[in-house]
């Protein structure tokens, strides 16, 4: 999906991630890392569906 939107660098992604959840979530949430979005974008590489 972030190839659909334009998004193709793993560190865009990674920071838009985190902010969406520091917006959600609040002060006490962790930042999702390029290394992270990486790892996400291996394992579902060969996924067919949405």
């Amino acid at each position: 999906m972030a190839q659909a939107l334009g998004i193709t660098h793993d560190n865009h992604l990674a920071k838009i991630l985190s902010y969406i959840r520091y917006a959600w979530n609040g002060k006490n949430t962790t930042i999702i890392t390029q290394d992270e979005v990486k790892e996400w974008r291996n394992k579902l590489k060969n996924r067919a569906t949405p």
